[in-house]
């Protein structure tokens, strides 16, 4: 077996087991890390100013969103969430002076399997098939192995598509485990009993000691042994936070190992008991917490600097080279096709915009109301102008676009415009015009397409695709001309006559 073999089968057992556990403890457990402090976590904490952190520099991470659906290429998350997602990240992590850009484009993965694992061994599967290197990979799923989301060390970080909200922070959370740091109920994961089986009555006090499974925290893995250690319990008077639970002093004790809300100023509505009997409340501010959403908000200045001084330490293969691009201009776009109110069939419609200034991307959104209150399509395309290929039809529709690049996702949306779809039942099966009569339309593949016209003159007759590009060209010289279809495929065109400088546009429908 060779040594890469080897390596994979060691990561996979780690995973396999740390699954086992996570899955006992809660089927609804809120994140599948299971992580201790580790050897270099608390070398730094020993000694933080050993470690490089760069000051006030801003370091930029490299992204790679993989967005995993089902083999039908369905049930995708949506790019408007991602974009609103991608924001919230990079404000979580603003204050630490780390800010994520895409590396690539969104890569799309259809895999039924993937997009609803119910193993974390399985999510492992995914990443070492698709991880793209020296970039933080990240997976949006619909179900990531029952868990909101969890970071593997070796691989990367897998999202359910119900906790990667506009305003959620689990990316945010899960990135923090990728840069090394735990919980601040380190130790709690398992309850007072390692494996949930005994029941802790926060209104008694805490013990001295919790127990924890030692075998997955520790950093030399054994594979056949299962030890039982002790961690210590943290106390309000702070006498032992710098080697109790997660180590760090600016987070406050906290025993809440399950999914919790908070009061209006953001404390648990848990009240719970040091060992000493003093009583206190957990901060659900900590984005590392398992407070909801809405209560989460910052990491600690000691957790920033942990993740500043692991980010440069173990995983430097970040820190490429990276040219910080300018915010996207926030300028009106200038909407050009359709003009506004403009009538166009209902398929292959092409929007385009004027390029804006610093943009490497472009949200484009579709809507039944100028209040985008129900959107029908949205995208990301890398240039100013987009294909649907089928929209809703006899429709008055609204499309906006918001300017991206790998860095700004925070922008808003540039005005809208608005046009109106058509079918092709408003061509008939002769489309004609005073002096030219063209059937039948639509028209089939193995057919032939009639052009009579009472021209006195020759006339040139050109069809086009609807991205512009010429497939025929002709001069009409006859009152009756046949054109063989067999040269187009299936879909729309755009069939021109001009002479002596009067020009006719006809549109014509080729069907198999």
């Amino acid at each position: 077996m060779s040594q890469i073999r080897v390596l994979l089968t060691f990561i996979v057992i780690i995973i396999a087991d740390t699954t086992i556990l996570a899955q006992e403890l809660n089927s609804l457990y809120p994140c599948g890390t299971i992580m201790g402090r580790s050897a270099w976590l608390k070398k730094f904490q020993t000694d933080p100013t050993a470690f490089a952190q760069r000051g006030n520099e801003i370091l930029y991470v490299p992204l790679t969103v993989h967005i995993v659906g089902a083999d039908n290429g369905s049930n995708y998350y949506r790019e408007q969430n991602l974009v609103l997602a991608l924001c919230t990240l990079n404000k979580d992590f603003e204050e630490a002076g780390i800010q994520f850009y895409m590396a690539g484009p969104v890569r799309y993965i259809n895999n039924t399997g993937y997009a609803n694992h119910n193993s974390i061994l399985k999510g492992a599967e995914m990443m070492f098939a698709n991880n793209v290197p020296n970039t933080m990979n990240t997976y949006i799923v619909g179900n990531a192995g029952g868990f909101c989301g969890y970071n593997l060390p070796y691989a990367g970080i897998v999202i359910s598509q119900n906790c990667a909200r506009p305003n959620d922070h689990t990316w945010a959370h899960e990135a923090g485990h990728h840069f090394g740091i735990p919980h601040p109920f380190l130790g709690w994961e398992g309850g007072v009993s390692w494996d949930n089986s005994v029941t802790h009555n926060y209104a008694n006090p805490a013990p001295d000691f919790i127990l924890y499974d030692y075998t997955l925290f520790k950093d030399d893995f054994f594979t056949d042994t299962l030890i039982i250690d002790t961690a210590y319990v943290e106390r309000m008077d702070g006498t032992n936070c710098h080697f109790a639970a997660d180590g760090f002093c600016d987070t406050a004790p906290d025993y809440l190992y399950i999914r919790w809300q908070c009061s209006a100023d953001r404390r648990s509505l848990i009240t719970q008991t040091d060992p000493d009997g003093v009583t206190f409340t957990s901060d659900a501010s900590l984005i590392m917490s398992y407070a909801f959403d809405n209560c989460s908000a910052y990491f600690t200045e000691q957790q920033m600097s942990a993740m500043r001084a692991y980010l440069i330490d173990r995983r430097s293969n970040y820190l490429q080279s990276y040219a910080v691009p300018d915010v996207p201009s926030h300028d009106t776009v200038i909407y050009n096709k359709p003009q506004a109110g403009e009538s166009v069939f209902f398929r292959n419609v092409v929007l385009e915009g004027d390029p804006v200034a610093n943009a490497e991307a472009y949200l484009i959104q579709i809507a039944t109301s100028p209040n985008f209150g129900i959107i029908l399509e949205d995208t990301i395309v890398y240039q100013n102008s987009a294909i649907f290929a089928s929209l809703r039809n006899n429709s008055t529709l609204y499309w906006r676009v918001k300017a991206l690049n790998s860095l700004y996702y925070c922008n808003g949306f540039s005005g809208s415009s608005s046009f109106i779809t058509n079918g092709i039942s408003a061509i008939s099966d002769k489309s004609s015009h005073p002096q030219l009569t063209l059937y039948p339309n639509p028209v089939s593949r193995n057919q032939s397409l009639y052009i009579h016209h009472l021209f006195h003159e020759s006339a040139i007759v050109t069809i086009k695709d609807l991205w512009g590009r010429e497939v025929q060209r002709l001069n009409i010289t006859t009152s009756n001309q046949m054109i063989p279809m067999n040269f187009a495929e299936r879909g729309v065109y755009i069939l021109e006559t001009e002479q002596n400088g009067r020009r006719s546009v006809f549109k014509i429908v080729v069907t198999d």
